[in-house]
């Protein structure tokens, strides 16, 4: 096992634990207040279970801080999870068991109505409490074992403490960075203000301070600066160990220039003295190490370099940039007063005398959020060296050997253009020449087959995941399920963890667990593990990738919990621990040996490119997925899903070829699933889960766990208001798009049944969009004619052929995008109030509309309007609105009553607005 992998473990199995126990705990309070009917003996097994949670939370708490890499610690962790996950399996099934009665009542019975608890057998609680009370005494003396450990130093030791300290001196030959290394030299020797602070940014052993090496060993940049300082920053995170650091590094630079010159005959400044130190012990005080420092630099050019910075988790971002904002202090150009830290930090500006104008501070890092806290103005970027390098440093390395150049040239590409990877190999390459002849080639084919497994580089990336806060920690883990190379769908990747639950305790200032889940993976960008997706044109898209190294060290890492098994390792034994596993559809058949499927929670099935679609699911297989959460079927070519479906009633997430779901929407086993949140085809994150109204409304009755959006098709299938009102929307708080549809037909028949459905399909006020698409009603439903959507952002009107008069729109108080098509019988648009946030308005295919109006002079005023487009409406006449500064985009077509009334107004709105952009369809 790779050292570090089992503290990350026991970290990664408290961080699942934690937030787990805190919401069973809540759950448990919940029931109690409810005061629900249960079988005899439950209550009383509830609280020994409540009484257990409570006491083993301090001991997570505890065992989860002091990152001990203790393995029976690990196993104690391990049967801790086993027995959580049971506890929430059961709650799950009470919850499931209160949904499953509410449906059958057609959501008029209520949970006090029946007997909670006859799905779960005796003998199944007997033993839960039996084995809760067990892992609760043996966890009591795991506490004095930890404390123990703690006195005793026994902590968890950096997987890379072993690592050398860096110095600026070059150990050996470079390769490849030809264009990067140009780039770097430009930026240090440059006059431009936004180098003065320069970060090499690049994963572990990618040769960032290799170049950093090299640039201070170039005689053009040391001889521009009057001093040079060299400080290994890994593992230092706090002021004083990065101030010592540098101070260390300065005084024998300083001392040394000071000896060049006097053996040269030129004047020194004297002996370089010692800061004071802190009480009269060992350690310099902080304060005058800033001094010294200060006083050291103040008149010079100097370059810093600062090798392997690292992020500190353990502080905010706030106290991290008010660290190095103290640490950087002595080096600001100025009077000595406290700095801006991101403006005055080097300034090229001479003031007061000062010379050090043109200093320059160079970074090197592998996390972007390093750079960006240290004001970095320029950035280089290491990926790799070239293939080329990547031999030519083989060659290097190996020295007078006998080469396999074809093999050489066949597996380049598996090294990832790492440095440090091409030593690793070449010192096994080399190792291999005391392998008989014969025998040589088949050794490095061996050696290149392995390269995802080199010590070195898994260790430089275990450094990495071992400094993430263990809420990270947990959700990268879950990506190690997925292949090499795959772009993550970031919609996906956030449906995924919060239906495992990964997201719960952290929903803070009431953001969504959508949002917060978001903040973590822009956490993972800037730490440099996901990587923005580019496409043709070098842009940016809305995926993300995962380095292949970064990627292997996360199997490493997590292989206990987490495990991908492919055409290449269907053999390989699945641990017991495993609670997450993916697929290979090839592979499918080899699951049915395995004895973990009962504590499956997750389950992907992958598509193998070079073999058919699977179109039957072997029902052995999956009878057994008591526990999964997270169901991925889209690898599969199943044309009928299973009815056992309908019977994995903690499932969260299921995602289905989309074939399937355009037949069927929804499957009739899916409207069982009462605690589903997702309802996917072909890993479309961004589709709706949809529901054909002629199903039943009352089916989505107890499906409250829905999250995203909501698709209800074919309305004009339900009878009545009460009908509609079965589906109880308005209890669906998860959901924040909801779109209504009736069929195609005659639009144009009038009816009042409509009017009455949509009023009884009243969403939360929480929704944030909103479409109604072919109403065949008269008037405005309730919901849009007052304020109860105040959360309201898109809206969406299309179709309505009948409807003649629209609410006011400006009563929607964060409307930000109205799009309203084909409402044939609309005349009149009141846009009166204000649109503070309105930034999209279209008008669409309105032949009667004629003009848009307000109860005011001034008109519409639109605050940050950016896009207005007006097509086929041709009696149109009047456009009563204000347009802002933002507006950079105007479409009108078709439009003919508006030619000879706005060509002034578009005149003056370019005058106005710098960036629009006109498209009209006449002279203005």
């Amino acid at each position: 096992m790779v050292a570090g992998t089992v503290t990350i473990a026991i970290s990664v199995i408290g961080w699942f634990a934690g937030p787990t126990i805190s919401k069973l705990i809540e759950k448990i309070e919940k029931y109690r207040i409810k005061r629900q009917k249960w079988i005899d003996g439950l209550p009383e097994k509830l609280d020994s279970v409540a009484n257990f949670l409570e006491e083993i939370s301090s001991t997570v708490r505890l065992v989860r801080e002091q990152r001990i890499n203790d393995p029976s610690m690990m196993n104690w962790s391990l049967q801790l999870k086993d027995a959580i996950d049971e506890v929430e399996d059961m709650f799950d099934q009470f919850d499931y068991e209160i949904l499953k009665n509410q449906a059958g009542g057609g959501g008029g019975s209520s949970a006090e109505d029946f007997t909670l608890g006859s799905g779960i057998s005796s003998d199944r609680l007997k033993k839960l409490v039996g084995k809760l009370d067990e892992i609760r005494q043996s966890s009591r003396g795991l506490v004095q074992a930890s404390l123990l450990a703690a006195t005793a130093g026994c902590f968890f030791d950096d997987p890379s403490s072993s690592r050398s300290v860096t110095g600026p001196l070059l150990p050996h030959k470079t390769f490849g960075y030809k264009e990067e290394y140009e780039n770097l030299k430009k930026y240090l020797l440059s006059h431009d203000q936004d180098a003065r602070v320069v970060a090499v940014v690049g994963h572990g052993g990618m040769g960032k301070t290799t170049l950093a090496q090299r640039a201070w060993n170039d005689k053009d940049v040391g001889g521009k600066f009057d001093i040079a300082i060299w400080a290994c920053m890994y593992n230092k995170l706090k002021e004083q160990d990065i101030m010592t650091e540098i101070w260390g590094s300065a005084r024998v630079a300083a001392t040394a220039d000071a000896e060049a010159d006097k053996a040269g005959g030129s004047a020194t400044s004297g002996t370089l003295s010692l800061p004071l130190r802190q009480g009269g012990g060992g350690e310099v005080s902080f304060s005058s190490l800033q001094l010294a420092l200060h006083k050291l630099v103040k008149s010079k050019k100097f370059l810093l370099v600062l090798d392997d910075v690292c992020h500190n988790e353990m502080d905010t971002e706030l106290q991290t940039r008010e660290t190095w904002s103290n640490v950087l202090a002595p080096f600001k150009s100025g009077d000595g007063k406290r700095p801006d830290f991101f403006h005055q930090l080097l300034s090229n500006k001479r003031e007061s005398g000062d010379s050090n104008r043109g200093s320059r501070i160079l970074v090197t890092t592998r996390a972007m959020i390093c750079a960006d806290t240290l004001g970095a103005g320029k950035i280089v970027r290491l990926d790799g060296i070239d293939n080329d390098s990547v031999i030519s440093l083989l060659e290097d390395q190996c020295g007078q050997i006998t080469y396999h150049k074809d093999i050489l040239k066949a597996n380049v590409e598996k090294l990832k253009g790492s440095p440090l990877a091409t030593k690793e190999v070449a010192l096994k390459l080399t190792n291999a020449r005391y392998v008989q002849a014969e025998s040589s080639r088949r050794e490095w084919e061996d050696i290149f087959k392995q390269t995802d497994c080199h010590q070195s580089v898994v260790s430089a990336h275990m450094s990495s995941y071992h400094h993430l806060p263990p809420r990270l920690q947990g959700c990268l883990a879950f990506c190690s399920l997925f292949p090499d190379g795959w772009e993550f769908d970031p919609d996906m990747l956030v449906k995924m963890w919060i239906a495992h639950g990964f997201i719960v305790g952290d929903c803070l200032d009431g953001k969504s667990m959508e949002d917060v889940a978001r903040r973590y993976i822009a956490e993972l960008i800037s730490r440099s593990f996901f990587e923005h997706v580019t496409d043709q044109d070098g842009k940016k898209i809305d995926r993300y990738v995962i380095h292949e190294q970064i990627h292997s060290m996360i199997r490493s890492a997590c292989a206990n919990f987490f495990m991908m098994i492919t055409q290449g390792n269907c053999a390989k034994k699945v641990p017991l621990t495993v609670h997450h596993l993916s697929v290979s559809c090839v592979c499918l058949a080899q699951l049915r040996r395995l004895r973990v499927l009962k504590r499956l929670r997750t389950l992907l099935v992958f598509g193998d490119p070079n073999s058919d679609d699977i179109h039957d699911i072997d029902k052995q297989v999956f009878s057994q997925l008591e526990s999964v959460r997270v169901l991925d079927l889209t690898g599969t070519g199943i044309a009928d899903l299973p009815k056992f479906i309908g019977k994995l009633i903690h499932l969260r997430y299921l995602a289905l070829p989309e074939k399937l779901l355009q037949e069927r929407i929804p499957p009739a086993p899916v409207t069982k699933l009462f605690h589903l949140q997702t309802l996917i085809g072909s890993n479309d994150c961004r589709s709706a889960f949809r529901f054909v109204a002629r199903n039943g409304l009352q089916h989505l009755a107890a499906m409250n766990s829905l999250r995203g959006e909501l698709k209800i098709t074919g309305l004009e299938d339900v009878e009545s208001k009460e009908r509609a009102q079965m589906a109880q929307i308005a209890k669906k708080k998860y959901v924040t798009v909801l779109e209504l549809e009736w069929g195609r037909g005659d639009e144009t028949i009038k009816t009042v049944k409509d009017h009455d459905i949509l009023e009884g399909l009243q969403p939360h006020i929480g929704l944030e969009g909103l479409k109604i698409k072919r109403y065949r009603g008269t008037c405005s439903p309730t919901l849009l004619s007052n304020s109860s959507l105040e959360q309201l952002t898109h809206l969406y009107l299309v179709n309505c052929r009948n409807w003649v008069v629209l609410p006011s729109f400006g009563f929607l108080p964060r409307l930000s995008h109205l799009e309203i098509r084909e409402m044939l019988s609309v005349r009149q648009i009141d846009g009166t109030g204000p649109f503070d946030y309105l930034e999209t308005l279209v008008l669409h295919d309105m032949k009667n509309l004629v003009e848009w109006t307000t109860s005011t002079d001034s008109g519409s005023r639109f605050t940050v309007l950016s896009k207005l487009e007006i097509c086929y409406c041709p009696s149109l006449e009047k456009l009563a609105c204000h347009m802002p500064a933002s507006l950079k985009s105007l479409k009108i077509r078709d439009a003919s009553g508006l030619n000879n009334t706005i060509g002034a107004d578009i005149r003056k709105w370019k005058k106005m607005c710098t960036e629009l952009q006109v498209d009209v369809d006449f002279k203005y």
